[in-house]
């Protein structure tokens, strides 16, 4: 059923989309694609998210970050737990922790201790890690100011969300740690 999902979900990235609009609007041609048991590990089927850019009317410093970000990714289910990467190698790790029931105190999800337990669906999200992590693609040649402003800002609490659907509807929760953002703007105001 997850397998089904996933596939319903490349949708949102069709020509017609909103994401396709966008990609189009900006001048690119992207296109996803789900192959199915593209390969097996340790009797666990993996299937593939294929993604294809054509950034052929983009400016080269523009297209190499997008090009270097946009990468297949690699996806299975094994003992409840979907796990997806961009490195297979990295995948097949998981997918024999998994296997062999190792799990580790490391991972705490912010969003299952705000919200409780119950929710169908949990996210962590770390915006401004996210961020650093996109300015490091940025060529050297280009001029990066959000670099500048992103060196001294901490990510400090995740943006955490959690979903549950009952009786024919979805509750939302999110919640959006203002700090990172504040000093965002104090660092951008300092700068100018």
């Amino acid at each position: 059923k997850c397998l089904e999902l996933r596939e319903k979900a490349m949708s949102f990235f069709s020509p017609g989309s909103g994401f396709g609009k966008m990609y189009a609007d900006m001048g690119m041609k992207f296109s996803v694609a789900l192959e199915r048991d593209v390969r097996n590990h340790a009797g666990v089927a993996v299937h593939r998210i294929k993604t294809a850019i054509d950034t052929e009317n983009v400016p080269e410093a523009q297209a190499v970050p997008i090009e270097a970000m946009l990468k297949d990714t690699e996806f299975a289910f094994a003992r409840g737990y979907y796990l997806g990467s961009q490195d297979p190698a990295a995948l097949d790790k998981m997918i024999d922790r998994a296997l062999a029931g190792e799990t580790s105190e490391g991972v705490r999800l912010h969003a299952k201790e705000l919200f409780g337990e119950g929710q169908h669906f949990y996210l962590d999200f770390d915006f401004i890690g996210l961020m650093k992590t996109a300015m490091a693609f940025v060529p050297q040649e280009m001029p990066n100011p959000m670099a500048a402003i992103l060196g001294g800002v901490t990510s400090g609490e995740p943006i955490a969300a959690a979903v549950s659907w009952a009786n024919g509807r979805a509750r939302a929760q999110v919640k959006i740690p203002l700090s990172p953002f504040i000093q965002i703007a104090k660092t951008a105001q300092q700068g100018s």
